[in-house]
């Protein structure tokens, strides 16, 4: 509890003060009725905002869910040890953890925090030449600057005066700490500031709206925009233009300025790659050429509602006319139609995904301007190269082959087979086919090759085409195609599945029930789709490390006993290798002594007789002996070589299951709890939006 009431104190210093200003009747602090809107102190133009209503009910709900309690299971500090960076960050979770848990730490945390929150971030600017040179002090400025940007706004519950008590504690507060009074525009501010820190944390109250921030002159701005002396957030043209799409009565909505982030980025990257050296010109355009794919994107817009399910929607801003005129037309060409892939998707699928924005001709386009500028001086030219391949294949790119597909294209998991020799998935692809003679013609090239003989099998009306595999008979790759979809599966069962799906002979996947708890707009007009049964790809997952655990361990215990094989053949390579020395010494002295005795006749001038041919065997012999020391000198570099490669592990296997069982698995687990997951994108003019439903 002490370390609890600690961390409320430092949270107190930075709003719970605020209630110094409160009016005070028979000594109990009460609010005015009038709610303001965070929105309505805060300055425009922010670069991010965040809002958060009905904070206490959330996180209460929040509490209460399998998947915060299984989350509660992970070995945080394992997962953090080593990092002293992380150590702050462990401490502030396990504080809301055990927040969340305590219901009367639950309850002091919930009043101070009050039920609604806003944060926001303002732009501040970075010496690009001082972050470059590496000055630690230089990150201590930035961390300023962001502190002295940054907003905190919280409407105060009625009875907070438990942080004025914990704030109005001396022994809470230190010595260390002196509160300044400041008075702008008959608007009382308080100035909290720590002796030998940069920083100061100013804090004033309008009405039920505490606001805070790291610098007075940021708390006069809120004023000044409450006075209409200065423009606010709520008027914010671009921030408006995000909030309406917004859902509505929303429990968190965020919003973010991607153009300025955008923009200050390439700024910044242009700034500093010319300062180490280099054409200005050519970096200009390297660095425009990898930002020109979200040129044009103007905001980011986030909000999220949990009833039933969890309802969260992300909205992308756009201007068609200011993107790079290839990248528009990609938007333009990518509208919301019906998507018929999903009479392809048997019910039992796991994971389902279509996309209608596969536009290969864009991608191909975008291809031949990168083959272009690439080009080296003396080399045949990009179109000479392709000209060369299409000759080789026999079909042309822009005649043939793109013309073949659509711009549809997705997937779909049934399940994952663990009961083989390994893990395998029944996984099956689709693209929409424009012209089938086409796709025909292309796929015979794969007909062609020596290596893939192909089996034919007709099911159902449908001619099913796939290769047979000697090492498995479970794995059977092959394709079809099923109303006007090429799908290509890792075995033949699967085609059929879809044939009996497309046909109404089986049912498809929205006759599943986790289908249907997230269908909300699943099989309506759209750009994309995307399904997780997610409980049971959390089982599969963890049934595959598992597996993966069992292999790499029985690896590590063959490899153990090769090394253990290999260090008693070493032992005795070195030992046959000192006994030959020995042996060598011996042959040495002996054919040193018979050179001795062949030098002494020769020198008297008697018949050597023998003597030469037994000296020349005794050499021919000590030869043979150094060439088998030689020899085993090899064998041991070679046996030592292989006990390294046998020691190499990427991790120990009691290293490995202490972090699968502290880390892992109990994350694993949180998916566990997850019944389903499913996202919707559609494209409206000048917008795109994804909607993300999570049934928790």
């Amino acid at each position: 509890m002490k370390k609890f009431l600690i961390f409320i104190a430092i949270l107190a210093v930075l709003a719970g003060a605020g209630v110094f200003f409160l009016q005070k009747q028979a000594g109990i602090t009460i609010f005015k009725t009038e709610e303001f809107k965070i929105e309505s102190v805060l300055p425009e133009k922010p670069v991010a905002y965040f809002e958060f209503r009905n904070t206490r009910a959330n996180v209460e709900r929040l509490a209460t869910t399998p998947f915060w309690k299984a989350l509660g299971e992970v070995n945080w500090e394992l997962l953090m040890e080593g990092n002293k960076k992380n150590a702050q960050a462990l401490i502030i979770f396990k504080l809301m953890q055990e927040g969340l848990e305590d219901p009367k730490k639950a309850e002091v945390l919930s009043k101070f925090l009050g039920q609604d929150i806003g944060m926001a971030v303002y732009p501040f600017e970075i010496d690009i030449d001082a972050l470059g040179a590496g000055d630690p002090r230089v990150f201590e400025d930035i961390l300023q600057r962001i502190g002295q940007s940054f907003y905190f706004v919280t409407r105060l519950d009625a009875q907070a005066q438990v942080a004025e008590l914990i704030a109005r504690s001396q022994d809470q507060l230190g010595e260390n700490v002196t509160v300044e009074d400041v008075i702008y525009k008959d608007q009382p501010i308080k100035v909290i500031k720590l002796e030998g820190a940069k920083i100061e944390v100013a804090y004033t109250r309008i009405n039920d709206l505490l606001i805070v921030a790291l610098d007075k002159f940021a708390i006069q701005r809120s004023i000044d925009v409450h006075q209409d002396a200065a423009p606010g957030l709520i008027t914010d043209a671009e921030y408006l233009r995000t909030k309406d799409a917004f859902i509505d009565e929303t429990d968190m909505k965020a919003y973010l300025n991607t153009h300025y982030v955008m923009q200050t980025a390439m700024d910044g990257m242009k700034q500093l790659f010319v300062k180490q050296g280099g054409d200005e010109a050519l970096i200009h355009e390297q660095v425009e050429q990898t930002f020109k794919s979200i040129s044009g994107f103007k905001s980011v817009g986030i909000s999220s509602l949990w009833k039933d399910t969890l309802n969260t929607k992300v909205d992308f801003h756009f201007v068609l006319d200011e993107m790079q005129a290839s990248v528009a037309e990609y938007y333009r060409s990518c509208t919301n139609v019906s998507n018929a892939s999903i009479k392809l998707v048997p019910q039992q699928a796991l994971a389902y995904q279509w996309s209608n924005c596969f536009d290969l001709n864009y991608y191909w386009e975008e291809m031949k301007a990168e083959f272009e500028r690439t080009a080296q001086p003396g080399q045949p030219s990009p179109a000479e190269q392709i000209a060369q391949y299409e000759k080789l294949i026999g079909l042309t790119i822009e005649g043939d082959i793109l013309p073949a597909f659509g711009k549809e294209i997705g997937g779909y998991l049934n399940t994952v087979h663990l009961d083989r020799k390994f893990p395998i998935p029944e996984l099956l692809l689709f693209l929409k086919i424009n012209d089938r003679q086409k796709a025909e013609k292309l796929i015979g090239l794969v007909h062609n090759q020596p290596i893939a003989v192909f089996q034919s099998e007709e099911y159902k009306g449908v001619s099913l085409n796939y290769i047979s595999l000697p090492i498995a008979d479970y794995v059977s790759p092959g394709y079809a195609f099923i109303n006007d979809y090429l799908t290509i599966a890792l075995n033949k069962e699967m085609l059929k599945s879809s044939v009996d799906v497309s046909s109404g002979a089986a049912g498809g996947i929205t006759g599943n029930a986790s289908f249907q708890a997230v269908n909300q707009g699943l099989t309506a007009d759209s750009i994309g789709v995307m399904y997780l049964e997610v409980d049971e790809l959390a089982f599969k997952v963890s049934s595959i490390l598992e597996w993966s655990n069992e292999w790499a361990t029985a690896n590590d215990q063959k490899k153990e006993a090769f090394k253990t094989g290999a260090e008693l053949r070493l032992t005795q390579v070195q030992k046959n290798i000192e006994e030959d020395e020995q042996i060598l010494n011996a042959a040495v002295a002996e054919r040193k002594e018979m050179e001795s005795r062949v030098q002494a006749v020769r020198e008297s001038g008697q018949d050597l007789g023998m003597l030469e041919k037994s000296l020349a065997k005794l050499q021919e012999r000590e030869d043979e002996i150094r060439g088998d020391i030689e020899a085993s000198i090899d064998e041991a570099l070679e046996i030592q070589e292989t006990i390294k490669g046998y020691s190499k592990r990427a991790m120990p296997a009691d290293e490995r299951a202490k972090y699968l069982d502290g880390i892992i698995y109990p994350l694993i687990d949180c998916f566990k709890t997850v019944e389903g997951f499913s996202t919707v994108t559609t494209m409206s003019e000048g917008a795109m939006e994804t909607r993300i439903f999570t049934k928790l």
